[in-house]
């Protein structure tokens, strides 16, 4: 037999739709999404119960932070995944994408990507590369086995006010190999 449930609550500005049914040994989210104004999330997914399987994947559009903490505004739209496996495997297992596109952070334009696979404590196959206005983080490689390296890269002639104590400025720049 197939269970399903179906919702549409709202509370002020926010807005929470959705729909998640649950039959043989698989649970669904369709098209849960969360509205604030102009903020918008948006999740799919499926859990195999009998597995521990479980895949999913999202949007984020024009969200802000600084509408839930002290910080600096933003906007931020990135669409990410995740698939892997945990309860009854060995390790957990997580492979992990995102992408950021049209956003800003520090009044700066924000973009890139990573993906990663984790098998804890071990992490693979991790690219990551970030751009904020000038500044740029660069990480490829893999780390937790013996012969393992992490590189990583940053490139940053202007650091954000934001992130430093009150008067100071500066720039940073580095490289770093671990293994």
């Amino acid at each position: 037999s197939t269970q399903s449930l179906v919702f549409s609550l709202k509370d002020g500005p926010w807005t929470l739709r959705g729909g998640i049914d649950h039959a043989n040994a698989t649970v669904n989210a369709r098209q849960i999404e969360l509205f604030n104004g102009p903020a918008h999330l948006q999740l799919d997914g499926s859990y195999q119960t009998d597995r521990r399987d479980f895949e999913l994947s999202g949007l984020i559009r024009n969200f802000d932070p600084s509408q839930f903490v002290a910080t600096a505004p933003a906007r931020l739209n990135a669409a990410f995944g995740a698939a892997g496996q945990w309860g009854n495997a060995p390790q957990p297992s997580i492979e992990a994408s995102l992408i950021v596109t049209d956003s800003q952070l520090f009044n700066e334009p924000l973009a890139g990507q990573a993906q990663a696979r984790i098998r804890w404590p071990e992490i693979s196959n991790l690219q990551l590369d970030i751009q904020q206005g000038r500044n740029r983080l660069r990480a490829s490689g893999a780390i937790g086995q013996p012969d393992d390296r992490l590189q990583i890269s940053i490139e940053a002639p202007h650091l954000p006010s934001q992130l430093l104590p009150a008067g100071i400025s500066g720039d940073l720049h580095g490289t770093a190999e671990l293994a």
